[in-house]
């Protein structure tokens, strides 16, 4: 029975150990975020015994899933009681960079999940005592400002020059790149109901300079091109006399094609018949048919 009850008390204690361990994630202020800031934690032991322990995290992009980096800490002795952890209680650490850029101190912007493990050796093999997962949000401090043409201000030029501050902390970026979008606002919208809904009358993508040169020309609908209204209802003129009105329910594409249709000017036929008498010989043409 002594054999059992040991064995039964070996057996068991893993368990009571992860029970009795918790992890509580020291979020990092808003703003920029270093990798040594995801070391602060307080591990919490409740049972009556200490441990060596190592810490496990794995970060992975919120929206992709995708590993961005993999980082393992030192033995630790964790006794009972309340234990505040930082970078300095824990390093060295050992990083493994996984998916996007993650390999300078500053982990670049965006949504992300981080889960750490608590484990130990227990003989030999390693043992889970408790995990934690909580999500990381790293914004910049402050966003893209326009700067010129000022915000609300009247432009007398076609074609201006837009310009903007950039993101800060600008360390915080590796590839910094923007997108620009122009839109009309109508009656009874707000700028970014204009910018959500209303077809671009500008865009540009992929921009490394804080500036760019709006082209007069690029409202224009281009030949070979497929343009989706972003207005869910409404009435498309096509010229004076033709109209095509659409539901929620239908999928409109345009699409221009030069050259398609063949016209007449008609001011310049009536100008040549006139010219070339092409209308006196068509009546005269009439009455000898009637004559006859």
């Amino acid at each position: 029975m002594k054999i059992k009850f040991i064995l039964l008390l070996a057996i068991s204690f893993p368990t009571l150990l992860w029970a009795q361990i918790t992890i509580n994630v020291v979020q990092p202020p808003a703003g920029m975020v270093t990798k040594d800031q995801l070391w602060n934690l307080v591990l919490t032991n409740n049972s009556n015994t200490g441990s060596q322990i190592t810490i496990l995290l794995n970060l992975k992009d919120a929206v992709t899933g995708q590993l961005v980096l993999s980082a393992g800490t030192r033995n630790i002795l964790l006794n009972k009681g309340i234990k505040v952890l930082t970078i300095q209680d824990v390093q060295p650490v050992q990083y493994t960079s996984g998916a996007g850029n993650a390999t300078a101190n500053f982990l670049p912007p965006g949504s992300y999940i981080a889960c750490y493990t608590v484990s130990n050796y227990n003989h030999e093999l390693l043992q889970t005592l408790a995990t934690e997962c909580v999500r990381v949000n790293i914004t910049p401090l402050s966003p893209p400002l326009l700067n010129t043409p000022a915000n609300r201000s009247t432009i007398q030029t076609q074609a201006p020059q837009l310009t903007w501050i950039p993101p800060a902390p600008l360390d915080m970026f590796d590839n910094l790149n923007y997108e620009l979008s122009v839109a009309e606002i109508l009656d009874g919208q707000s700028p970014a109901e204009a910018i959500r809904y209303n077809t671009p009358v500008y865009s540009a993508a992929h921009l490394k300079a804080p500036y760019e040169n709006y082209s007069s020309t690029f409202s224009a609908l281009k030949a070979g091109k497929t343009y989706r209204p972003q207005i869910a209802a409404g009435t498309i003129a096509l010229d004076g006399e033709r109209e095509l009105s659409y539901s929620e329910h239908d999928h409109v594409r345009i699409a221009l094609e030069e050259n398609a249709f063949r016209t007449v000017n008609v001011a310049a036929v009536m100008d040549y018949a006139a010219r070339h008498g092409l209308m006196r010989q068509a009546g005269s043409v009439i009455k000898k048919r009637q004559v006859s």
